[in-house]
């Protein structure tokens, strides 16, 4: 995927040298990260086919991501899920979420994916007015479980 511009941002692909903002920004998120581990995910995921790695750069500096990929299960239509989103504190409220969102939306489309969900945990209340203000809606709760390996 190329690069785009808006005057809120220029959106393009994230790639390894851009680990150690985007590791800033998961500790935004409440997931601290190393900038080595970012390094090694962003490698292991950039080229995949079903994964959308993007980053927003304003003057110069990488202030947002968004990770997406495709799902495709047995019980349900293929879908893009938005994995990670995150626009840095000093830059929000200016559209760049909306812009990485619109992003996303159109690799979707693009695929012939007729939608894009996004799961947010519970205590994100301004996560989910950004999501129901840029149209998605809530269609269920769910619990997440987890075993260690």
């Amino acid at each position: 995927m190329a690069s785009s511009a808006s005057p809120l941002a220029s959106i393009r692909p994230l790639v390894p040298a851009d680990a150690d903002p985007a590791a800033r920004l998961c500790v935004q998120l409440g997931y601290p990260c190393s900038e080595a581990d970012m390094r090694e995910r962003i490698t292991a995921l950039q080229n995949a086919p079903e994964r959308l790695l993007l980053a927003a750069e304003r003057n110069g500096q990488v202030v947002g991501w968004i990770d997406a990929a495709t799902e495709r299960h047995l019980h349900t239509a293929p879908y893009v899920i938005i994995g990670g989103l995150v626009v840095d504190q000093s830059c929000r409220g200016l559209g760049l979420g909306r812009l990485l969102c619109a992003h996303a939306e159109r690799w979707a489309r693009d695929q012939g994916i007729p939608s894009v969900r996004v799961r947010s945990q519970a205590k994100r209340l301004e996560a989910h007015r950004f999501y129901l203000n840029q149209g998605y809606a809530q269609i269920k709760s769910s619990f997440v479980f987890e075993k260690p390996l």
